[in-house]
């Protein structure tokens, strides 16, 4: 018997309304932390040239969700309460998602608010990686503080712990989410690429900011030689 299967059979109502909350506030946190990025960036640009941080993060964010969306279609993989429900076989016509161990919260409080959201998923066989844990560790990499760091890791091991106590995902899935966000954030952090949103922010910047005596072009933006533009 694996975690899947032992909670399945092995839960309690408190936890089963944390992770409701939990579980539903992953797009929320992303937004809350772009808008302190976009805080944080305001009260320096003044006294500092910008630190590239609030690009990075989007620009990243954009790259991991179009990775984890590719898989998910190129290699579609059932979800641990398919498995449960259906077992392996091929979906039939018309197979919508579910609300698994959310269902749970939906019959404590004798609503279909769950079943409502999870109901209309037209792609249920995207559980491989899981972005509901993707998402709080590229949150998790791009803080600074030390207890920016402490939360933002809790907070994306709470999230992992739930996509499976809920019987989203598996482990696996779990692990591939984080896997798809740490490559991303390395990529962006010790290759060129990490270049190209501070890169682009300039050439807005020199386009729309500046006196256009001052513009500049992208190819004097990635230029070797004008190397404290993308930093």
């Amino acid at each position: 018997m694996g975690p899947v299967e032992y909670f399945e059979v092995n839960h309690n109502v408190v936890l089963d309304l944390l992770g409701a909350l939990w579980y539903s506030t992953h797009i929320a946190v992303v937004l809350g932390f772009t808008l302190f990025l976009w805080w944080s960036q305001r009260r320096s640009a003044q006294n500092e040239r910008p630190t590239g941080d609030l690009a990075r993060f989007l620009w990243g964010f954009l790259a991991l969700n179009l990775v984890g969306f590719t898989i998910q279609v190129l290699f579609p993989v059932a979800p641990p309460w398919y498995i449960s429900e259906f077992g392996n076989v091929m979906p039939g016509p018309g197979t919508l998602g579910d609300p698994a161990g959310l269902a749970r919260v939906d019959a404590l409080f004798g609503g279909g608010y769950f079943a409502g959201i999870y109901g209309q998923a037209s792609y249920v066989f995207g559980a491989m990686p899981s972005l509901h844990v993707a998402y709080p560790v590229w949150i998790a990499l791009n803080t600074r503080s030390a207890w920016g760091r402490v939360l933002g890791w809790s907070y994306a091991s709470a999230m992992a712990f739930f996509a499976v106590y809920l019987t989203h995902h598996y482990i696996l899935d779990v692990l591939a989410g984080a896997a798809i966000s740490t490559t991303v954030y390395v990529l962006f952090r010790t290759t060129a690429l990490g270049k190209v949103p501070q890169g682009i922010y300039q050439w807005l910047a020199a386009q729309f900011l500046v006196a256009k005596s001052k513009s500049i072009s992208l190819a004097e933006i990635f230029s070797p030689t004008n190397s404290e533009l993308l930093h």
